[in-house]
């Protein structure tokens, strides 16, 4: 007898049929990708105990015999699926229901013709939705930056104004019920006065950063960034630790700011006290310059639309003039003294 599909011998499992199959009647089973006739077909029992020369032996085998049974072509390629992504570890159990929805989707709703589908790898596939979608911006750039002691690390940085344009041209964030309440984002005005300290522009310094950045200018969009920074470690090594610098405007309420989908990643200084052991020669003060280096490659670009007076865009269907700055910081103690240049202990030369 010859199978229509060729199974693999080295994995008991991909001889044996689904547990949907065991438990599932004929109907429910009923496919138009499935010739259940030769699935169901009777193959020759084990020989009986009559047939054998002794009877006083009780000869007892496993039940499983290998590619005896001929798996329909879309029970295979799921037998098949499942004992791929049983090779990697850490896999969600749910992707198996997921990418066998995906396909089933595809291929009956959007009439995809898996006998000619192009493949492509991840890599390709990455590199071809980049150059359809336009999404080059949102690729960072490794700059290198030489540390006082000689050495290099390596900085990875994003656009901040590329950054800024894709969230603030989102019609899917810039929606009124993602703002703090009670908040004109085109002026960056209470839309009525209150005394209740709330959200960020309820605040005793927003009224000050807004007069500083957008002054009486009707065009300029405030947007203040609440920004946080802070080291985070990954491994136990330290070779994976970095610290990120994360930003979200102050014109989102608490709910949206509390989404992680929200916040936009401007920059990653690396460890950058890695590999150098315990006698390290720097002092604290250059190891301090070094990571105000590093986060210097963010923060001129504020500077700079701050110089260059904003950049026009459009939010919401107005032409508006965007002013940015950071508006606070958020973080431990450990990272507010590395970003003011305080140090723990006798006189520091800088406080705040």
């Amino acid at each position: 007898m010859t199978s229509d599909v060729s199974l693999p011998t080295q994995n008991p499992l991909h001889s044996i049929p689904s547990l949907n199959h065991q438990s599932s009647t004929q109907s429910q089973l009923d496919h138009t990708n499935v010739n259940y006739n030769d699935f169901d077909n009777e193959y020759p029992a084990q020989e009986s105990m009559e047939d054998q020369p002794n009877q006083d032996l009780v000869i007892e085998q496993c039940t499983f015999q290998r590619n005896t049974v001929r798996l329909p072509p879309d029970i295979a390629f799921q037998v098949h699926l499942m004992s791929q992504l049983n090779d990697h570890r850490g896999n969600d159990l749910n992707m198996f229901n997921e990418i066998t929805s995906c396909i089933k989707k595809h291929a009956v709703h959007h009439d995809v013709d898996f006998t000619t589908l192009q493949i492509l790898s991840r890599t390709q596939l990455v590199d071809l939705l980049t150059k359809y979608y336009w999404l080059r911006f949102l690729k960072p750039n490794l700059r290198t930056i030489t540390l006082s002691n000689g050495t290099l690390a390596t900085m990875t940085v994003f656009d901040i104004k590329a950054l800024l344009l894709a969230f603030l041209n989102d019609p899917l964030k810039m929606r009124e019920e993602n703002f703090a309440s009670n908040y004109d984002i085109f002026t960056g005005k209470a839309k009525t006065p209150t005394s209740t300290v709330d959200e960020i522009h309820t605040g005793s310094l927003w009224e000050l950063a807004r007069r500083q950045y957008c002054g009486d200018n009707p065009d300029a969009f405030a947007c203040g960034l609440a920004c946080f920074y802070d080291k985070t470690n990954v491994d136990v090594f330290g070779s994976l630790a970095c610290a990120p610098f994360i930003c979200i405007p102050t014109f989102m309420n608490k709910d949206c700011r509390n989404d992680d989908s929200n916040y936009m990643v401007l920059g990653y200084v690396p460890n950058l006290g890695y590999g150098k052991g315990t006698a390290q020669l720097q002092t604290s003060l250059m190891k301090l310059q070094d990571e105000h280096t590093c986060l210097s490659l963010i923060t001129n670009q504020i500077k700079k639309i701050h110089d260059d007076g904003g950049f026009w865009t459009t939010v919401m269907g107005r032409r508006v003039c965007v002013k940015v700055w950071i508006h606070l910081i958020a973080g431990d103690t450990l990272g507010h003294n590395t970003l003011v240049g305080h140090f723990n202990g006798g006189n520091p030369k800088y406080i705040y």
